[in-house]
């Protein structure tokens, strides 16, 4: 969801992958739970029909507000402070752009 929020529209199945370095087999079950849900909907790109682009539906939209503090549940619940988080991330974040130079994916 959260890819989908900060793009400026609908994503390509391939480009939330890469995103999230989720091969399509992990996503597509994901996606097409979401879109059970009313949060996304899935439809083929009609230039293209290979392509299955993803967009939010309205649902999918009005939870953006909601999610907003997630972080800050989140932070309280296990009494982590923003820093300590960021510092995480950026940690994780370097393992995984490591991982990926040397040839291992998650895929």
């Amino acid at each position: 969801m959260l890819a989908l929020w900060q793009a400026s529209g609908p994503l390509g199945v391939g480009a939330i992958g890469d995103l999230l370095n989720l091969d399509s087999g992990t996503l597509t079950p994901l996606l097409k739970r979401l879109q059970q849900l009313d949060l996304v909907d899935r439809k083929r790109d009609p230039d293209d029909e290979r392509r299955v682009v993803v967009s939010l539906t309205e649902r999918g939209r009005s939870m953006k507000n909601d999610a907003a503090g997630i972080p800050a549940r989140i932070s309280e619940q296990y009494d982590i402070d923003g820093s300590t988080a960021q510092g995480l991330i950026r940690d994780l974040t370097k393992i995984v752009e490591s991982l990926t130079v040397h040839g291992s994916t998650f895929r």
